[in-house]
């Protein structure tokens, strides 16, 4: 039943293909991944560290076949103890990007890229933009330490998020900016909406 942007591709690439939806039951949502049971068996969805189970259970020669692309996002799926799927996400960068960047930037903003894609992909997508300070691999609560963390150090923080895994941020922000998405888990946090699609209007 999820509205996310995300959620609604799936279901309907599964349409497409003739997937039947199942019946998932004792849904549980962790920080970095979701479980739900159907027959019985235990279904897991999520990050690498979520699946490292299932990953173990492979060993070390087909560990190193998974996909391992700087640019995109690995999701995990295991049923019953097992890896059954990988899941490829990418993000195009919106036009306008780097342009919105070097306006703050000019205008004497610090600019951070605080994510919980991995690592290496966050500072790839930093880096295409021009931002030098980049942090992947951040769980909900650890963008909200980041953001006390300047605050502590005086400064006032201006939070852009989608809202998804963004909402306590946005909460702890002294400017809270939410970009709508299909979901807009966020809007009940900001203090700001962006309507559109548009980095240009974090600048405006």
């Amino acid at each position: 039943d999820s509205d996310h942007y995300i959620g609604i591709e799936l279901k309907r690439k599964a349409a497409e293909r003739l997937v039947a939806p199942v019946n998932v039951g004792r849904t549980r949502v962790f920080d970095n991944g979701i479980s739900g049971e159907m027959d019985g068996a235990e279904i897991r969805i999520g990050s690498r560290r979520f699946l490292e189970r299932e990953l173990e259970a492979l060993g070390p020669i087909v560990q190193k076949s998974i996909p391992n692309d700087e640019e995109h996002s690995i999701v995990f799926m295991g049923f019953g103890g097992r890896l059954c799927a990988i899941f490829v996400f990418g993000d195009k960068i919106r036009k306008g990007s780097s342009v919105m960047i070097h306006q703050l930037k000019e205008s004497g903003f610090g600019i951070f890229l605080v994510s919980g894609d991995e690592d290496k992909t966050t500072r790839q997508i930093a880096e295409k933009i021009g931002i030098e300070d980049a942090y992947g691999g951040k769980l909900p609560q650890d963008k909200v330490f980041f953001i006390e963390g300047l605050q502590r150090a005086g400064r006032g923080v201006v939070m852009v998020g989608d809202g998804i895994n963004d909402a306590p941020a946005l909460a702890q922000a002294d400017l809270a900016m939410a970009v709508y998405s299909g979901g807009h888990l966020g809007k009940e946090t900001a203090d700001v909406t962006l309507m559109r699609g548009d980095p240009g209007q974090v600048t405006e």
